[in-house]
């Protein structure tokens, strides 16, 4: 994600009932005062949340990819390993 950390805080809402584990990616070039917001929602939800921001992304280059790799090596150290992976 890049912007709009409410609607990324209310997607999280929805899909962590079922306690699915879920990586978001977050801009790093985005404002910090937004990466921030979006990153203190691990707090309520400790075991199924981890959020990152590992890359300046910039639409049509390889920091897209760079991105979903960063999120998906996350995966790797939540206590509940996915069956599968579903890219948002």
């Amino acid at each position: 994600a890049h912007d709009a950390p409410d609607a990324v805080a209310d997607l999280i809402g929805f899909l962590t009932p079922d306690a699915h584990s879920i990586v978001v990616h977050y801009d790093a070039k985005s404002p910090k005062k937004e990466r921030e917001s979006v990153a203190s929602l691990e707090k309520d939800h400790p075991h199924t949340l981890q959020v990152i921001s590992a890359v300046k992304c910039a639409w049509g280059e390889w920091s897209l990819v760079d991105a979903v790799l960063h999120a998906l090596e996350k995966f790797r150290t939540m206590p509940d390993k996915p069956d599968f992976i579903h890219l948002m």
